[in-house]
């Protein structure tokens, strides 16, 4: 166990996390709720692979318990979960989460959240 725990803080100080202003391709390891996923994913700089909480951008998915919020998830999960994907960001929320822009693909999913009624339209405060 402890030699997990060094591991991981190797990892954190000699593997950068991902600056803001990238794009990066990953794995879709989980879907939390309609507008937010886990991807894992590797930087070129270094060969470990990390987990990236994204909320996906410009969209507002309904809660898991507000009406709605299983169907969208289940979408969600539906186009990508498992799959790779193309996260485009530049900058992270107030929660510390990448917010970005998601492609399976060319397909912008975000975009097709909002065309299949699955989430509405989000534009942040400033």
């Amino acid at each position: 166990m402890r030699s997990i725990k060094l591991l991981a803080l190797v990892a954190i100080i000699v593997c950068p996390r991902i600056s803001e202003g990238h794009t990066f391709t990953g794995r879709v390891e989980r879907v939390i709720d309609g507008d937010t996923i886990i991807v894992s994913a590797s930087l070129p700089s270094c060969p470990s692979v990390q987990l990236h909480r994204i909320r996906l951008a410009e969209i507002d998915a309904p809660e898991l318990k507000a009406p709605g919020g299983q169907e969208s998830k289940q979408a969600l999960e539906d186009m990508i979960l498992r799959k790779t994907v193309t996260v485009e960001w530049k900058h992270r929320g107030k929660y510390r989460r990448i917010i970005g822009m998601v492609f399976l693909g060319e397909e912008y999913i975000n975009h097709v959240l909002l065309t299949g009624a699955w989430a509405i339209r989000y534009a942040a405060r400033k």
